[in-house]
């Protein structure tokens, strides 16, 4: 007993007039069954309590009609961003568009805390103003990453980079999955905004999302990053907040090889040599052309390349007499292809316009159309 309550562990243990009201509390933003039952632990209890929760995710109708499918490709060490030392040394940001509004969405890599606010622009300006306010109240970070958007691809934002005094790093041309930490908030952030009917249902789910622990081991992302709880669900106090590093990266690579378990993909890693014939993918022309590879960049399987004139049209083959056009880099423009690095991926491109995977439009700047 504790004040009149009791107690099972840590745990508020509801009577049964009760528990409808917290299962619904459980529940706000939409969140699964594993999600709601670490947010119920050493919180709420009563004998039963996980059929309650199982039975109300699979009777939410906005949960099954905005289940996501599954990607299929096997994860490596070079495809996650290293697990920080501290909260908010390393941030990803993205844009993304939803139901008629612009959002600009920053994640913390440590804690997983998101931060969204809406846009009223989607200038280099807007985004600025915005991140602004997030440093002044945060600090600046150590590192931000973002994808190769007009907005951060501009001397505007370098020179406001260089004012708040953090390392700006981009993805990959045409490869926004190098940001996949930022694009995997947006999906998170967007089924949130789909399931709610209202700024009071999302931010009440905003919440929620970040006051449910990651795992069985480690706090909430408002813990890790704050230092407090903000949740309203009844907890005792506790002080202190521990460095979950080491844990967070036995996490890390305990999800890579539940990944690749689950697919099964052993696909063989490619590499290439300086003086390598390759075919490389231009965005424009919609068309692949030759190109001999220069150089290693110093990120994960990247290459500088240079383009061979135009009368050279042959494809280059590789040693076993297939012709080499898979997994090949984008050409960046004459006057970026000594700084930009260059992922090795197939791309599939459209016609334009192109949307990134968060819905929003991409409008390369002018020195870009070539």
């Amino acid at each position: 007993m504790d004040d009149g309550v009791i107690l099972k562990g840590n745990a508020a243990v509801i009577p049964k007039l009760l528990r409808a009201w917290y299962i619904d509390k459980l529940h706000d933003g939409h969140q699964g069954r594993v999600k709601m039952e670490l947010r119920a632990k050493d919180a709420v209890y009563w004998p039963g309590m996980r059929n309650y929760i199982e039975s109300k995710v699979n009777a939410c109708q906005p949960c099954q009609f905005t289940r996501p499918a599954n990607d299929c490709m096997e994860l490596t060490p070079d495809h996650q961003h290293p697990v920080p030392q501290g909260p908010w040394q390393d941030v990803s940001t993205d844009l993304f568009y939803y139901n008629s509004h612009n959002y600009i969405l920053v994640v913390d890599h440590y804690s997983s805390y998101v931060f969204v606010y809406k846009l009223t622009g989607t200038t280099s300006r807007d985004v600025i103003e915005i991140l602004m306010q997030l440093f002044a109240e945060h600090g600046s970070p150590i590192t931000l990453y973002s994808d190769n958007g007009p907005q951060f691809d501009s001397r505007e934002f370098a020179n406001f980079a260089a004012r708040f005094e953090f390392r700006h790093t981009t993805s990959s041309p045409l490869h926004p999955q190098s940001n996949g930490i930022a694009e995997r908030q947006v999906r998170i952030v967007k089924d949130l905004l789909k399931r709610s009917n209202g700024n009071d249902a999302f931010y009440r789910g905003l919440r929620s999302l970040r006051s449910t622990p990651l795992d069985a081991h480690l706090p909430s992302p408002a813990e890790m990053l704050l230092g407090r709880k903000v949740d309203t669900l009844p907890r005792r106090a506790c002080g202190g907040q521990p460095n979950h590093r080491e844990q967070l990266e036995r996490r890390r690579e305990q999800q890579r090889l539940n990944f690749n378990a689950r697919f099964q993909r052993h696909t063989p890693v490619r590499a290439f040599d300086v003086g390598d014939p390759v075919l490389v993918r231009n965005a424009r022309a919609n068309e692949w052309q030759p190109a001999t590879v220069v150089d290693k960049h110093h990120t994960p399987a990247s290459y500088i390349v240079q383009p061979k004139p135009a009368r050279e049209v042959n494809p280059p083959e590789t040693s076993d007499g297939e012709t080499a056009t898979e997994d090949r880099m984008h050409t960046p423009p004459a006057w970026r292809r000594e700084a930009m690095p260059l992922r090795r991926t197939a791309q599939m491109i459209r016609p334009d316009p192109v949307r990134t995977r968060s819905g929003r439009i991409s409008r390369p700047p002018e020195r870009l159309q070539y």
